[in-house]
């Protein structure tokens, strides 16, 4: 009975250690834009976010970001600026990126108005 309990508990420790399941989120409408990038971001995911905020006039560079040979993120060095001059920017090594979403969401309408942080 003893050794079932130190194996469950052994166990739960191991599944809770495992990466989540992030996939990328990027909404882009005329009002919100949210960007929640992860460890299973691609380089060719961020590049089609550029692109799109760029025809915004949004400037979003990661410079400095880091990627694997399977080019997905492995420690990301975020920078986006709007039009107006607004700056913003986020970092996020391996260990946080596999748990949690690192970005920004702009909401013309919310309070605040420019959020960057991680994301659950």
């Amino acid at each position: 009975m003893k050794y079932l309990f130190v194996f469950s508990c052994l166990l739960s420790m191991f599944i809770s250690c495992s990466p989540k399941e992030l996939p990328t989120i990027f909404e882009n409408t005329d009002d919100k834009i949210v960007v929640k990038l992860s460890h299973q971001t691609t380089k060719a995911e961020i590049d089609n976010i550029i692109a799109e905020l760029k025809a915004k006039k949004i400037q979003m560079d990661v410079t400095g970001s880091k990627f694997f040979d399977d080019n997905k993120l492995r420690s990301l060095k975020l920078t986006a600026m709007w039009p107006d001059g607004t700056v913003g920017n986020i970092a996020a090594d391996l260990m946080n990126l596999q748990f949690k979403y690192c970005g920004f969401v702009y909401d013309r309408n919310g309070s605040p108005m420019l959020q960057f942080a991680q994301f659950e």
